[in-house]
């Protein structure tokens, strides 16, 4: 008889939801904290830092409606354009994600999703020319 195998959800679904629940309610407990602090480790760590320090931007185009998002770097880092489930500018997000795989995410990445969960994002509609000047550095 041939074996079945069932699908286990991954890690980015797993966060996903957990991230839709956080929204729902607009705040966060501690089991979905320590949930995601065990999917992500230290990563998790520093994106909550990231969402005290009010360090996540979200840049809405006036006619287009698109969103970028960047989020406060270290120090004199500047700022990194992030779109939550697809790319960071940051190093780690190429080096780590991109190039070999070891994370789903950078602390950046986290740090959006988790402050548009709560709503914690410093929003600004700004001309879609202001936004395009935006995603060219």
């Amino acid at each position: 008889m041939p074996e079945t195998t069932t699908a286990l959800p991954s890690l980015s679904s797993v966060a996903e939801k957990i991230f839709q629940e956080i929204q729902a309610t607009n705040r966060v407990t501690d089991d979905q904290l320590a949930s995601l602090d065990l999917l992500f480790g230290g990563h998790f760590d520093k994106a909550t830092q990231i969402v005290d320090q009010g360090g996540v931007f979200a840049f809405i185009g006036r006619e287009s409606q698109r969103k970028v998002y960047q989020v406060q770097g270290n120090k004199n880092k500047g700022n990194y354009t992030v779109f939550p489930r697809h790319y960071c500018s940051c190093h780690s997000f190429f080096f780590d994600v991109a190039t070999k795989g070891e994370a789903v995410y950078c602390k950046h990445q986290l740090a959006v999703l988790l402050a548009e969960s709560l709503g914690a994002c410093r929003t600004s509609v700004v001309e879609d020319l202001t936004l395009a000047d935006l995603l060219q550095g």
